[in-house]
């Protein structure tokens, strides 16, 4: 059983099917709630690049009332040292709206990541910083194209302690 940050108990059932070479190709998570909902989440046609990477996967996950979104990540590269520094993502929600992103990270000289941009209809910018002992210790977040900013800060198990601030459209002198 996992407990979720709720309170609430959730029972998950994960599957795995490998390839020929032992990695995985395709994932099937259950999960249900103490109400007996179901939620499937299934990842497959993963693909691993000539390093033996993963350089995509499709994602779909239905809900209790068998509605379905699907993720699709393509081109996922690497750095010199095997950190993943971006992918690109179309995603479809259970609705039929679709958005596509890409996103990149940046490192610092400790493997740490210090940037995270989502470029997409709105591009949103998250800046990390760490405490002396080497844990996260705040995010900054912005979006191009909006006002404000927000700052969230984590507690020594890497968890939102405390997020402030607020990031807003201007739309004809007005917030939206």
């Amino acid at each position: 059983a996992h407990t979720g940050s709720d309170g609430k108990h959730t029972i998950e059932k994960i599957t795995n099917e490998y390839d020929q070479y032992g990695r995985i190709s395709r994932t099937t998570t259950e999960s249900t709630n103490t109400k007996g909902e179901k939620t499937t989440t299934v990842m497959s046609g993963i693909s691993y690049n000539q390093y033996g990477r993963m350089s995509g996967y499709t994602s779909t996950s239905t809900d209790k009332d068998g509605k379905t979104s699907t993720s699709v990540v393509t081109g996922i590269t690497y750095d010199q040292y095997g950190r993943q520094t971006g992918y690109s993502s179309t995603d479809t929600d259970k609705d039929g709206k679709t958005t596509s992103n890409s996103t990149s990270f940046a490192f610092d000289q400790y493997g740490r990541i210090i940037s995270q941009v989502i470029s997409g209809e709105d591009t949103t910018r998250y800046t990390f910083t760490y405490n002396a002992d080497g844990k996260k210790a705040t995010a900054h977040i912005t979006m191009d194209g909006w006002e404000g900013s927000q700052d969230m800060t984590y507690d020594e198990y890497g968890e939102e302690a405390s997020r402030g601030g607020s990031i807003y459209k201007n739309v004809s002198g007005g917030a939206v």
